[in-house]
């Protein structure tokens, strides 16, 4: 692939990309990660909170964004493991475990 198709690929996917909680654990192939500051929204108390927003980039184009700590994490934990081009898409899914608190700490584990 020729990297303007690839930089091409990859700013289609995050420009236009879908809820990864829409995925659930069903596995993806991805060729890359894009991460930007971000804020959301506290669910408790209505206050913009900073965080990180992850997009997954697919195989097949398909943008899955994320604003959970633990996909960005895991996602910084890929590229420091692999690096930032990779020779083959890796194919991962996301683990969601709920807390005691209730909060659910998603994570991407690789296949």
């Amino acid at each position: 692939m020729k990297v303007y198709q690839k930089l091409a690929i990859v700013f289609n996917a995050v420009n236009n990309a879908q809820s990864l909680d829409d995925v659930k654990d069903k596995p993806i192939k991805i060729i890359g990660v894009a991460q930007v500051h971000s804020v959301r929204v506290d669910r408790n108390t209505g206050e913009e909170v900073p965080c990180i927003g992850t997009t997954l980039v697919g195989a097949d184009g398909t943008g899955y964004y994320s604003q959970s700590a633990g996909i960005a994490r895991s996602a910084y934990n890929l590229v420091a493991a692999f690096g930032a081009n990779w020779p083959e898409p890796l194919t991962v899914h996301v683990k969601a475990t709920t807390l005691a608190s209730k909060n659910t700490l998603k994570t991407l584990v690789l296949n």
